[in-house]
């Protein structure tokens, strides 16, 4: 992949830990369980990639990140298919392209660690394949932009 984190020898993440902590919230960086990584944050194509994908054949279950609360979960051509979550602080988790989003999933749900959301797809208005898409952002949701007000943050930068 053109954005790839830093590997070592053997293709695995360097310093990779299962969790990253921002504004004091720690959060899985990878809420795909079987998911593997196949697009970092960062540059892609020229633009700002702002989030990192995981896929897996057959698609796998999504979680959530950490504990928190369902702020929308909804349809958007771009993202297709995608819940966010506020996880207190300033800190907040996006889930996008899913297949399907479970009863967990509904806005102004509270969600433990590990909440299933839904299953990875490849919902949008354009062709995809089947893949989650997972953001990490930072920021003040009470403006007219509410989460595309936000700033992405790169998961793997606070591993």
């Amino acid at each position: 992949m053109s954005n790839a984190p830093a590997t070592d020898g053997q293709g695995k993440v360097r310093g990779y830990r299962p969790f990253a902590t921002f504004n004091g919230v720690k959060l899985l960086v990878n809420p795909a369980p079987r998911g593997c990584l196949s697009s970092s944050f960062g540059s892609r194509n020229g633009r700002l990639h702002k989030g990192v994908d995981y896929q897996s054949d057959p698609a796998g279950p999504v979680v959530a990140a950490g504990p928190g609360t369902v702020l929308e979960s909804g349809y958007r051509d771009d993202y297709g298919n995608y819940v966010l979550i506020d996880h207190g602080a300033g800190v907040y988790t996006r889930y996008a392209h899913l297949a399907s989003r479970t009863g967990a999933a509904g806005q102004g749900k509270a969600v433990k660690l590990g909440t299933q959301l839904g299953i990875m797809g490849n919902t949008a208005s354009y062709r995809i394949p089947v893949h989650l898409h997972y953001e990490v952002l930072l920021g003040d949701y009470g403006t007219p932009s509410k989460s595309f007000g936000l700033e992405p943050v790169d998961p793997f930068s606070k591993m």
